[in-house]
């Protein structure tokens, strides 16, 4: 028997969530998700909460559910996204040449300077934001309340960080989009 800390426990039952979803959600399975980046995108998501939790953000089991179908449904996006761009424009070809352990920071690099892709990385998440976690903004601070959280002062601040951490998902799935197209097309 083991302690387990209830932000690993939170993290676990966000695992089974996403699970579930990529096994049964036909707009997941119809992305083509490679296993490795099946388990790369849960793994982004529960170290996500992790990091939530630890700023101040008190999940329960609804807002898990809510956070996971929010993150998959921009997973799904973004990952579609990339693998286009690499359809489309080749990116790892055309501007890159190919070294394996520096190219996902060369992307990240080259995909939050263009402006293009910038604005469209900002966008998604804004709008996933607001579909999904903008009316319960005032839920979870009301829940933060019991808690000490210097980084998070206001609504405001709450929006924002859960704005940057979908950002950067955003441009986590978009690479992985981007390498798996490049990998399923030079196989």
């Amino acid at each position: 028997m083991c302690i387990l800390k209830l932000t690993d426990y939170k993290a676990e039952i966000a695992e089974r969530i996403c699970i579930d979803r990529f096994e049964n959600d036909l707009m997941l399975a119809l992305n083509n998700f490679s296993e490795r980046d099946i388990k790369s995108t849960i793994q982004l998501i529960k170290n996500s909460i992790i990091e939530l939790e630890e700023k101040g953000v008190i999940f329960d089991l609804r807002l898990i559910n809510l956070y996971c179908i929010m993150n998959l449904g921009l997973a799904w996006s973004m990952y579609r996204k990339g693998k286009i761009i690499q359809k489309e424009e080749s990116v790892i070809g055309r501007i890159f040449k190919i070294d394996e352990t520096k190219l996902k920071e060369k992307l990240i690099i080259y995909l939050t300077e263009q402006k293009n892709y910038k604005l469209l990385i900002e966008d998604i998440s804004y709008r996933y934001f607001t579909l999904y976690l903008s009316r319960h903004i005032k839920d979870i601070m009301n829940r933060m309340e019991v808690g000490f959280h210097p980084s998070i002062l206001d609504e405001v601040d709450l929006k924002n960080v859960f704005i940057n951490f979908l950002k950067k998902f955003s441009v986590d799935l978009l690479i992985m989009g981007i390498i798996d197209e490049y990998q399923r097309c030079s196989d």
